[in-house]
């Protein structure tokens, strides 16, 4: 299946108008491919021959672009009506009940900052508590993705691959960053296990009675996606149609999105390729991600147990693939180096990983 669906192939921009070939299943804008048969008589995706007449509407491409332009107008709005409401709301001075918020804030603000400094100067000694662990591990749910996503774009910033697939738009880096992320962990849920670890307490606080109100509070601290052995078979674009990701030319821009597309299409061949022979099942391991203030404090190690217990009361193998610096990582867990890959050996920042297998337990 070919993953830009959207993306014309001749323009590089989203189609308008988008015709089928009815000899070989590629689709195009309307007036670029005719133009393009004005000059060539043959596909410009597999060079077959084929002519005008062989062309008819794709009405399913039309129908997805026309909703998605549809959300476009509505997210547009509701950002038009925000702005207002913004705007009306500066116009009113804050009476006195407010002004008494606002230092009541101050006051908080200040306490926070205090058991901030009192917290960092004994968070070593937290961690290395084994028995009383100020974290719990757990599956997310719905209402967890939007900060998951917030913790994964965040401590994903050096990804080999979100690296790349940013790197040339900087101003899509946190916000375009955090809605992918968004997307992908929606699409996870439905098609993959996620599992997160949760802050007890909000980081920061203290043992005193601010820290008593906020006992129902977990921050989210990793996240780990990991797809089960009968889901390993690369990504549903109807599914990822379904959780918004039909947004993605216009919110990240053609030119993220080429690249994102390209390099996961690269890494799922590698992925195939790699356990195509293998014995066992396996299961993949998408990610796993711990926020940088985190690192090093069992978190990592607590996460990955869960996918690793699954897989051998399955009897199942587990694959995944990393950077070199969290290979040790890997090791540690019975994870072996398989082999190293760069997406374009030209192009000095492109995705470059290593595939790790663990083997199915005996």
């Amino acid at each position: 299946m070919d993953n830009d669906i959207l993306l014309d192939s001749i323009t590089m921009e989203i189609m308008k108008d988008p015709v089928i070939s009815k000899l070989c299943g590629h689709s195009f804008s309307n007036d670029s491919i005719i133009v393009w048969l004005e000059k060539k008589e043959t596909c410009p995706i597999c060079n077959i021959k084929i002519t005008i007449n062989d062309l008819t509407p794709n009405y399913s491409l039309r129908d997805i672009i026309k909703h998605m332009e549809q959300q476009q107008q509505q997210q547009q709005q509701q950002q038009q009506q925000q702005q207002q409401q913004q705007q009306q709301s500066f116009q009113h001075q804050p009476d006195e009940s407010s002004n008494n918020q606002i230092n009541n804030l101050i006051d908080e603000n200040n306490n926070n900052n205090n058991n901030n400094y009192n917290y960092n100067n004994n968070r070593e000694k937290v961690i290395k508590e084994p028995k009383n662990k100020p974290y719990i591990i757990r599956e997310l749910c719905q209402d967890d993705i939007q900060e998951a996503a917030i913790l994964l774009e965040k401590s994903t910033r050096e990804d080999i691959f979100m690296n790349f697939f940013f790197n040339n738009s900087p101003a899509h880096r946190i916000t375009g960053g955090t809605w992918f992320c968004n997307k992908m962990l929606t699409y996870a849920l439905k098609k993959a296990r996620v599992w997160g670890c949760f802050e007890l307490e909000p980081y920061g606080s203290t043992n005193n009675s601010n820290s008593n109100n906020n006992n129902n509070k977990q921050t989210i601290s990793g996240v780990m996606i990991a797809q089960p052995p009968h889901e390993v078979n690369g990504v549903s674009i109807a599914e990822m149609f379904k959780v918004g990701m039909y947004m993605a030319p216009i919110i990240l821009g053609v030119s993220v999105l080429s690249r994102i597309l390209k390099s996961s299409d690269f890494a799922e061949r590698i992925h195939q390729a790699e356990m195509k022979n293998h014995p066992h099942k396996h299961w993949y391991l998408n990610c796993i991600a711990i926020e940088h203030s985190y690192r090093r404090s069992q978190r990592g190690s607590d996460l990955i147990k869960h996918v690793l217990n699954l897989a051998d009361s399955q009897n199942a193998s587990i694959y995944t693939e990393c950077d070199l610096e969290f290979t040790e990582f890997f090791k540690t867990h019975n994870f072996i180096t398989s082999k190293f890959y760069q997406q374009h050996s030209n192009t000095q920042d492109a995705p470059h990983f290593y595939t790790m297998i663990r083997k199915a337990k005996k």
